[in-house]
């Protein structure tokens, strides 16, 4: 998974990146797996603040993806 337009940052190193885009249902399994990654790494950081911090915003980031991809509204979910 890519993010942080990456591909552009590695082109502007005159290098042309490998890379293709997921259907939408390879993407959805792919953004619950890197959840379940990301949460992992969350709990092996819970003793260094600073990592988890960084953790913790990576975890955000892929439940923000999800939630976008489901088209749900945050708001929902807080309701809950």
């Amino acid at each position: 998974m890519v993010r942080d337009n990456i591909p552009k940052i590695i082109e502007n190193n005159w290098v042309k990146p490998d890379y293709y885009i997921a259907d939408n249902n390879e993407y959805k399994d792919e953004l619950f797996k890197k959840l379940l990654e990301e949460a992992k790494e969350v709990i092996e950081e819970k003793n260094n603040s600073k990592n988890l911090k960084e953790e913790l915003w990576d975890l955000l980031e892929v439940f923000e993806s999800i939630l976008k991809l489901e088209n749900i509204d945050i708001s929902e979910i807080i309701k809950i």
